[in-house]
């Protein structure tokens, strides 16, 4: 079995640093691939098709394109036309494809209602790292967190901020790092440090000493930083309804802060007010004051990963 890997094998955005990690474990397991289609069984098409391959196809989907567009009204008219020829182009691909690889259940469940098709094949396979890429994890008292480029409202970094600045004026002995670009406004405080847009060794060492990653977005599919995290044997402290509790499992704490999200009008874009803060601080205490064990993230792992994708591919052929 030669799979062609119809993506960029250097590219160095998320997508692009776990198809490397996926090869590199193909590399160890004797499966051949290549990013060319000549003398491929089988093609492995990231988000969209590249190329006409006549090849069977497995689609790695990381959702449906669906956020509320934001600025004047012809901004939103032009954003939901893109959004729309986007969707109709990804619906075509799932057509022509042999199955679909979603990142999470709720990924499946929503890329299903939104896109309103249903695949030949489905697998929900996470993404995955390997323990041997981050340094030995060193815990203090440190949480990590994680900004988005585009201060995406959903993905609550101004609620988190003012986590950290309550929490901090209880525990001055914690202190929380901010890992990627913020875009808002937020005044200096010595407990957070911002970090700007970071290279994977900056973010591996920020890792190694952090007791958990807080990560209580509204919705998400399956970020690679929560990933990173876990699999680095840090915590992670998220919310209930949404990719990324699939993802964490028993290996972090899960809080309740958040009415389900609807299935039929869901908009990734938004982002609900929160029910109660309390259960996050209860679970920023299990973590950082009571120092709870975790089991480790070994679902997560690159070796289990790329297993999953192999036999993915085996049962398409």
């Amino acid at each position: 079995m030669k799979i062609f890997i119809e993506y960029d094998l250097k590219n160095q955005s998320g997508k692009g640093f776990f198809i490397q990690r996926l090869t590199t474990q193909w590399d160890k397991m004797g499966i051949k691939y290549s990013d060319k289609e000549n003398g491929c069984d089988a093609r492995l098409a990231v988000t969209r098709f590249r190329t006409k391959s006549k090849l069977p196809t497995l689609l790695r989907i990381d959702g449906s394109y669906n956020e509320i567009p934001s600025g004047n009204v012809k901004d939103k008219k032009r954003l939901i036309n893109s959004m729309n020829w986007k969707n109709k182009k990804m619906r075509e691909n799932i057509k022509k494809s042999a199955g679909v690889i979603w990142q999470s259940e709720f990924c499946r469940k929503m890329g299903i209602a939104m896109l309103k098709i249903k695949p030949r094949k489905e697998f929900v396979i996470f993404n995955g790292a390997s323990p041997r890429e981050f340094f030995t994890h060193n815990p203090g008292p440190n949480v990590v967190m994680s900004a988005h480029w585009k201060n995406r409202t959903h993905k609550r970094l101004k609620e988190m901020l003012q986590i950290a600045e309550a929490y901090s004026a209880d525990h001055p002995d914690i202190f929380f790092h901010v890992l990627g670009d913020y875009q808002g406004k937020f005044k200096k405080h010595k407990n957070i440090k911002f970090y700007g847009r970071v290279n994977q060794e900056k973010m591996k060492e920020v890792f190694s000493i952090s007791s958990c990653m807080l990560n209580i977005c509204y919705a998400d599919w399956c970020p690679n930083a929560v990933v990173e995290a876990l699999v680095a044997g840090v915590p992670v402290i998220c919310t209930a309804n949404h990719g990324v509790s699939e993802i964490v499992k028993d290996t972090g704490v899960i809080v309740d802060i958040d009415d389900p999200i609807p299935t039929k009008h869901f908009r990734m874009a938004e982002n609900k007010p929160i029910k109660s803060l309390l259960p996050v601080y209860k679970a920023l205490d299990k973590v950082m004051i009571e120092k709870v064990d975790f089991p480790r993230a070994e679902h997560l792992y690159i070796e289990s990963v790329a297993k999953q994708y192999a036999d993915a591919f085996r049962s398409i052929l």
